[in-house]
């Protein structure tokens, strides 16, 4: 008997409203703990204590509302996928939900972790006029400001520095934005 290759699965997601101010360091177990509610064989690491095989993408800060979000957990085997999404929306807090699940090919270790992505922000006092150089501006109006910025040279929270605190940011790679949204 032959043991079977592992599975990845890609799930992206969002994680707004009140999750928003779920830390980056908790995501992980309210994950997993969501996975181990369901029916799926998931895979877990050898060892003393066992883990479920999980990576994600690039962290969110506290306080971000992420859009489009993304990361691989690993299963068994394989699985038809009808449902899947429904069944972990119903089991994940509020503000934290499934996008898409999907097969994973890429053969990736984790999810890419862009560095140039887009921002939405609402809910600000006042905007800045001026920008540091290299934030794009692509949509701007008295409620809403949407730019792109490389979190390389400008860290994400220079945005807080820029529209304060009570500002709503959500984030969300570049490439997957449209302005539609």
């Amino acid at each position: 008997m032959t043991a079977q290759q592992p599975f990845r699965l890609i799930v992206t997601y969002s994680k707004q409203g009140p999750a928003r101010f779920i830390s980056f360091n908790y995501l992980p177990k309210i994950i997993e703990r969501t996975f181990r509610r369901t029916s799926l064989p998931i895979l877990f690491s050898s060892g003393f204590t066992p883990r479920i095989k999980i990576s994600f993408g690039s962290a969110l800060p506290v306080g971000f509302e992420g859009i489009s979000e993304t990361f691989f957990i690993t299963l068994k085997e394989p699985i038809n996928l009808t449902g899947i999404k429904e069944e972990l929306n119903s089991l994940l807090p509020r503000g934290i939900s499934i996008l898409s699940v999907k097969h994973d090919e890429s053969g990736k270790k984790s999810p890419e972790r862009s560095l140039y992505y887009s921002f939405i922000i609402q809910g600000f006092q006042k905007a800045p006029e001026n920008f540091p150089e290299g934030w794009t501006v692509l949509f701007r109006s008295q409620e809403k400001i949407v730019l792109q910025a490389d979190i390389s040279r400008h860290p994400q929270k220079m945005l807080f520095d820029f529209f304060g605190t009570e500002a709503i940011i959500a984030r969300t790679p570049a490439s997957h934005l449209t302005l539609g949204e």
